[in-house]
This record gives structure tokens, sequence and C-alpha cells, in this order.
């Protein structure tokens, strides 16, 4: 019972509850129509920076037409500014064979020798976009962190993070050029969160048995989207 009255604190802390329950995490899916005509070719998602430098990136093609861009929460290989770019497959993968290279050494150099990063667990790697392909024209509106959510039952009907996906559709693609039309841009909800379920699970649990289950279950429902960059390690050379 003693250990149970000191973990169970632990436990309950790995998730907060809201600090605004009228509001909730808004997460961004890109999703690409018409891909599936062009299977060798790939549309390339990088964020747009001030230096020339990035340290993520997505790609789309005929069999991945859906990406994960940004998270409304705090989280690391975010892209917010994205920047498309239409490239060969063939030239797409051997910029990819180059960079995973480009970050290993920087990550040896980091773990072995302390630069670039103060610590590894705080490592970022920074990499060149490829030289090569067409930039597009696919024109997000600004992304926003939060949405407004129905909070009328309180905080344990809070739904989680949600997530927008936004839909584009290729156009007009030559040597030259390339142009992705917007279709749709929805809210839906995240079938993995259920506020309720995570809220009361430790109730009728008891001992370390009792703990150990609601822990798991916890853990299970954590706030995350359906999709996740740093699971699609082929989408970003840096998750490797």
């Amino acid at each position: 019972m003693m250990l149970w009255t000191l973990l169970i604190p632990l436990a309950i802390a790995d998730i907060p509850p809201p600090q605004n329950p009228s509001t909730a995490p808004l997460h961004h899916e890109l999703i690409i129509q018409g891909l599936d005509a062009h299977p060798e070719h790939v549309l390339l998602i990088t964020p747009q920076t001030g230096n020339g430098m990035i340290s993520t990136s997505r790609v789309l093609s005929h069999d991945t037409p859906q990406v994960f861009m940004a998270k409304g929460d705090a989280s690391s290989s975010q892209i917010w500014q994205p920047v498309a770019q239409w490239m060969s497959r063939d030239d797409y993968d051997q910029w990819r064979l180059d960079v995973t290279q480009i970050i290993e050494e920087q990550r040896k150099a980091c773990d072995e020798r302390g630069e670039g990063c103060p610590h590894i667990s705080r490592f970022e790697p920074t990499y060149s976009p490829p030289k090569t392909g067409i930039v597009c024209t696919l024109d997000l509106p600004e992304l926003d962190r939060e949405t407004k959510i129905d909070a009328t039952d309180g905080p344990k009907r809070w739904p989680g993070p949600q997530v927008k996906q936004h839909v584009f559709s290729l156009t007009d693609v030559s040597e030259e050029t390339c142009v992705f039309s917007p279709v749709s841009a929805e809210n839906t909800a995240n079938p993995l969160n259920n506020a309720e379920t995570k809220w009361a699970t430790l109730a009728p649990a008891t001992g370390v048995s009792g703990l150990l289950i609601g822990t798991l279950l916890l853990r299970s429902r954590r706030f995350r989207a359906p999709s996740d960059p740093s699971s699609q390690a082929p989408s970003d050379p840096s998750s490797q």
C-alpha cells in the first residue's frame, strides 16, 4: 500500500489536465491526390528556413499520398511553412542516401566529441535540401496550433488533440512547373484519443498490479496523432 501511495501521483502527473478545456491542440496532415499517375516522381516537403538548411522533411508518392506535418503541442520535426519540391524518385533516393550519411557523421561528432550540440539527447541534424527538382505551387493557409472544442461536459470529456487534413490535388505538372490546388481542409477527431477513459483508468485500480495496468493503459492513450512523422522513417532521413 505504501508503494501504491508513493507511485500513484507520478502516474497521474503523466497526464496533466488541459489548461484551457475549451481548446485542443491542432495537428496537421497533408494529403495529395493525383500522385498515382506519377509513380516515378515524389513530392518532397521541407520547412521554409532563413539560412537554407533544414533538419526535417516529408515525402509523398503514389504509395504514400498522406503525411503528418505539424503538431500543435510541443514537438520536434515540425513543418509549419512548407516548401514543395517535385523530383524524380531516383534523384530523391540519391539525396536521401547522401543526407543519411551526413546525419550519421553529425551524430557521431555530437556523441563522441560534443560538436554541434550540447548533448546527444538534444541532437538535431542540419543539411541542405535537394538542388534538383521543381519548386511547386502549394499554398497552405497559416497553420493554427489549436482549435476550439465543445467543453460543455467539462475536462473529463476533453477529446484530446484534433487533426486537420489539408487535401490538395495535382492539377498541372511539366518539366518546368507543378501546381497543387486545394480541395478541402477539415478537422477530424483523433480516433486514438479517449479522454474519458484516460481520466478514469486509475479509479478502480488497486494495489501494485492495478498501478501497472493503469500506467500501461494511460501510456497507450497518450495525446498523439494517428500518424507521427517520427514513425515514418522513409519520409525523414533525420529519423534514421
